[in-house]
């Protein structure tokens, strides 16, 4: 098995962190230059991106998701998601440039070795303040979409702040499901 490489990890930080800076709405250039760097990512890893677009206060926004496909014949769903935009006066190095490159190096990995059940990677946007108090959060925006397809999703797993440390050991429980 492939391992996560540290490297690798500083590097999506930097990038999302250092680079680009704090990326939410009320910057709404950097915030695109996020979801650029997040879709090159997973367009070098192979995937297809699904972009679910809608707009907030004129701003165009998108939650990102991509598939792995599982071995079993069943249709269940294992949903692993991280937020990518930055809390107000922050670059969003820990909240959540961690967890998005987690998300990252986690959807890397299962490339290379398919998980017995569906894995949908997704990039939330719009989690911060104010938006977890309005219906334009992008985790909301999205489960509502979800839930009007039905799909089958099983769980989630939520890669927030720190989320880096966990890595292996989330890689290891979702191959035994």
């Amino acid at each position: 098995m492939n391992e996560i490489s540290t490297q690798r990890l500083r590097a999506h930080v930097y990038e999302l962190a250092g680079k680009i800076g704090e990326h939410n709405i009320f910057h709404p250039d950097a915030l695109h230059a996020a979801e650029a760097y997040i879709t090159e990512e997973w367009q070098q890893q192979g995937y297809a991106i699904h972009k679910q677009t809608y707009t907030v206060q004129g701003i165009d926004c998108a939650n990102l998701e991509i598939t792995c496909t599982g071995n079993s014949r069943n249709s269940d769903v294992i949903l692993i998601g991280a937020h990518y935009d930055s809390v107000l006066g922050s670059p969003g190095a820990n909240d959540n440039g961690s967890g998005v490159a987690a998300l990252l190096e986690l959807s890397r990995l299962f490339k290379d070795v398919p998980p017995e059940t569906s894995l949908r990677f997704v990039a939330f946007v719009n989690e911060e303040p104010p938006f977890f108090y309005w219906d334009t959060m992008g985790s909301m925006v999205y489960a509502k979409a979800a839930k009007e397809r039905g799909d089958p999703i099983r769980f989630m797993i939520s890669l927030e702040t720190s989320a880096v440390i966990e890595t292996s050991k989330v890689v290891k429980r979702i191959r035994l499901y």
